[in-house]
């Protein structure tokens, strides 16, 4: 099975409301989620299922990729900022779908997810990808032909 594991784009440091949750993308992650959604697109095999974070900015990136896909976005609450990689193991693994999966969230739970995979050390910045085709039954270190993705520009 394929997956990708999106880190949110760039972020502002702040949000109007005073809390990490409600954090938006600068126009720079607006940019990063852009041109991850029309890489996605020119795929041969684009993301089917996309599952992310309800926290802002992670959503903000999953619905940027979404509309490009015309697919929608399931928010799970157990990608937000304090989640484990046991925590997005599990909805790797609950994936059946018959196409690849996207998850959007945070580190360092994904650049440690993506490292359980591989079983090497993956770092994440906002607004890269890490893709890789695993195991479903057991994608801990299962990680074939890994793949980092990232917004130059």
């Amino acid at each position: 099975m394929r997956i990708y594991i999106v880190r949110h784009g760039k972020a502002h440091q702040d949000s109007t409301s005073g809390t990490d949750f409600d954090r938006e993308l600068m126009n720079r992650g607006r940019r990063q989620a852009q041109w991850l959604a029309e890489h996605f697109a020119q795929l041969d095999e684009p993301p089917t299922v996309l599952v992310s974070s309800p926290v802002v900015r992670a959503r903000q990136t999953a619905e940027i990729v979404a509309a490009a896909l015309k697919i929608d976005v399931r928010f799970d609450d157990r990608l937000d900022t304090e989640t484990s990689a046991d925590a997005a193991l599990e909805i790797i693994a609950e994936h059946t779908g018959p196409g690849p999966l996207a998850i959007f969230g945070h580190n360092p739970t994904f650049s440690a997810l993506a490292s359980h995979i591989v079983g090497e050390p993956i770092g994440l910045k906002t607004g890269q990808c890490f893709c890789a085709d695993v195991d479903a039954e057991n994608p801990v270190g299962s990680g074939s032909s890994p793949d980092l993705l990232r917004f130059t520009h």
